[in-house]
């Protein structure tokens, strides 16, 4: 996902938005394959012994994946924003502010009990991101007031789209464990309303013209668009068997090869400050894996033992 991000900063920064790009469209393109292939893909999968489509409750569905489509809207139109504003580090660092969030969400919302260690290998986590985005800015002279402004406008919008990516991963994860099974019928609904909601703020921005609705596109934008699609149906089949925070540490694991292989392919120095908060990073995923090994591996001689004590 981290691939995704630094082509996303790519096509949307400052020089590339010159070419004339609009990331709506973009965002309207990615929706509407995701609904595309979400709904062949319940067709196919969801047909019964005797050729129909068994389908879950779609009103619930409906109600369930409303909230969550508003919350990754804006979120996608406010990390477009950063792009524009932002370095690339700075804006990958930003763009984990979910890794955070999410488990004070899900603490929250789902009511998921965390170990303290939990909590430590999160703590670890920002600090070793903030540790790598610190060890890459250059010190440079105080900026003018006007590039002030552009950085706080794209701090700004980078922390709203976190919370809100948190905000709707946790409630995609609420709804999809609710109803087992029904994955890619909540995609269907979950990308109809973002599709919607993106199709109805481009009409507006554009008074109702689609005449220059490809302007700006070439290889890199078609090759970003297609792992977004790509991306956003894998990221709901991961948050669908693990959970948010899970996803979270290995998109953590994605920023730190990030930082790090462009410094190692450009051949520059890798500092004490880079170098400590990439460990971070990686003492915390692998952690964090470990430990959700061991807790599996516990419980499960518990579980055989009951279903034994059944059988007698």
């Amino acid at each position: 996902m981290n691939i995704i991000s630094q082509l996303q900063h790519k096509a949307q920064s400052r020089a590339a938005t010159d070419g004339g790009y609009n990331p709506i469209t973009g965002i309207l393109l990615v929706e509407a394959a995701k609904l595309t292939i979400s709904a062949i893909s319940h067709l196919c999968v969801s047909r019964n012994s005797d050729g129909q489509v068994t389908a879950p409750n779609t009103l619930i569905m409906q109600r369930d994946a409303a909230l969550p489509a508003i919350f990754f809207t804006m979120a996608t139109i406010l990390q477009s924003s950063g792009a524009y504003y932002l370095d690339l580090v700075p804006y990958l660092a930003l763009s984990q502010l979910k890794v955070i969030l999410a488990p004070l969400f899900a603490r929250v919302i789902l009511k998921h009990r965390y170990p303290v260690w939990s909590w430590l290998y999160v703590f670890l986590m920002a600090l070793g991101i903030i540790l790598s985005q610190l060890g890459t800015t250059r010190s440079e002279p105080s900026s003018p007031p006007e590039r002030q402004l552009m950085m706080l406008h794209g701090v700004a919008s980078m922390l709203l789209a976190g919370t809100f990516v948190a905000l709707g991963s946790t409630c995609v994860e609420k709804a999809v464990k609710k109803n087992p099974g029904s994955l890619l019928a909540y995609n269907v609904q979950l990308a109809g309303y973002s599709l919607l909601f993106v199709l109805c703020y481009y009409s507006w921005l554009t008074q109702m013209s689609f005449a220059q609705f490809f302007r700006g596109f070439n290889t890199l934008v078609v090759v970003y668009l297609d792992l977004q699609v790509a991306g956003g149906l894998l990221v709901a089949w991961c948050v669908y068997m693990t959970s948010t925070v899970t996803k979270n540490y290995a998109q953590g694991l994605g920023f730190s090869l990030a930082v790090t292989v462009p410094l190692v392919q450009g051949h520059h120095r890798i500092n004490i400050q880079v170098a400590a908060g990439v460990l971070l990073v990686l003492v915390a995923v692998l952690g964090s894996a470990l430990s959700a090994g061991r807790a599996s591996a516990a419980a499960e001689p518990s579980g055989r033992e009951k279903v034994s004590d059944v059988e007698k």
